[in-house]
């Protein structure tokens, strides 16, 4: 997905959804029992905050179309 910044460019967004082995979507499931595996990082000036594939962190289907 593509990085969103503010305007000042020091504080960046990435959001990358996954295809992995904790994709757990099935079409007879409501939107908010189906998972999508992500990868996160953000980034303050000198920050760095990641949320890894190996964590292993979901976003609920239903948020995704939120967002």
């Amino acid at each position: 997905m593509p990085i969103i910044c503010n305007i000042e460019k020091n504080v960046m967004f990435e959001l990358d959804l996954l295809n992995d082995r904790y994709l757990d979507i099935k079409k007879e499931r409501t939107n908010f029992e189906n998972w999508i595996p992500f990868i996160l990082k953000l980034i303050f000036s000198d920050k760095v905050h990641n949320y890894s594939e190996e964590q292993g962190q979901h976003l609920l289907f239903l948020k995704l179309k939120i967002l």
